[in-house]
């Protein structure tokens, strides 16, 4: 794939890596694996973007249950090979020539949403509501799992010397958690029943205890999981089961451990 730019002594060529997960129905039913590693050729560093070698990647469960499994996640729908990957941290190669605020060598956290910047959502920093979109591993744009990539310099974040690429990685979907007690306006009076212990439920248990919950109660079906919330310091677990034997009791457990029943 070749994709062309007119910017004078700001175009470049990458030659890039990239993991793919194939469209290609006959070849899931075989079972043969859909991913595939491969190399493109794209353009490019415009005067407002900068070139990531992208060191740090976590690979989402939207990667895995959505465009893996079944090939789309609600309205999008993946119909040729796309590359996955939207958690990503690296360290910049190449900077544009307008780019004053960032340099080769800095590490930095992606921002895998780019907005349209002019309309009303963007124009009030509400920028992840824009219509206009464009998300790494949302087909039709490819993700963030390849060796670099070309990214806006305003979506790259520099990473302070005590935070690791590892962490620069997970600035995403602890997002989500810190959004989440945002919106639910989590405060030191604020008691939090979590959902799932997975690593979104971890991120947000977490955020909830920075932003001052005194009690915090996370709810799974896996031993391990809720091993972990309690590792990381929830006050209290419950496990629940799908078994309609049980769930009566499960109920029963959750509601004394958030304070509704005896």
């Amino acid at each position: 794939m070749i994709a062309v730019g007119i910017c004078g002594s700001d175009v470049h060529y990458l030659k890039v890596d990239i993991v793919t997960v194939t469209s290609d129905f006959n070849i899931r039913q075989k079972n043969i694996n859909p991913i595939s590693i491969s190399n493109i050729i794209c353009i490019l560093l415009f005067p407002a973007l900068i070139h990531v070698l992208s060191s740090k990647q976590f690979q989402c469960l939207l990667d895995y249950l959505y465009y893996f499994k079944t090939m789309r996640c609600a309205d999008f729908i993946v119909k040729e090979p796309m590359v996955i990957g939207h958690e990503c941290a690296g360290i910049i190669e190449e900077v544009g020539s307008q780019i004053q605020t960032l340099v080769p060598g800095d590490r930095v956290a992606i921002e895998p949403g780019i907005s349209c910047w002019p309309c009303d959502h963007c124009k009030l920093g509400r920028y992840n509501l824009c219509p206009e979109m464009k998300f790494f591993a949302t087909p039709p744009v490819h993700g963030s799992l390849a060796n670099q990539i070309v990214h806006p310099a305003d979506l790259c974040f520099k990473l302070p010397e005590n935070v690791s690429l590892e962490e620069g990685a997970m600035c995403e979907p602890l997002s989500v958690g810190v959004h989440a007690c945002r919106r639910a306006n989590i405060g030191p009076e604020t008691n939090v029943l979590i959902m799932e212990s997975g690593p979104m439920g971890l991120v947000t248990m977490l955020s909830a205890r920075t932003f001052g919950a005194p009690r915090i109660v996370v709810v799974d079906m896996d031993d391990h999981r809720l091993s972990v919330a309690k590792s990381l310091g929830t006050d209290d677990i419950v496990k629940v089961s799908t078994s309609i034997q049980v769930q009566d009791r499960s109920l029963s457990s959750l509601f004394i451990s958030v304070g509704l029943g005896q």
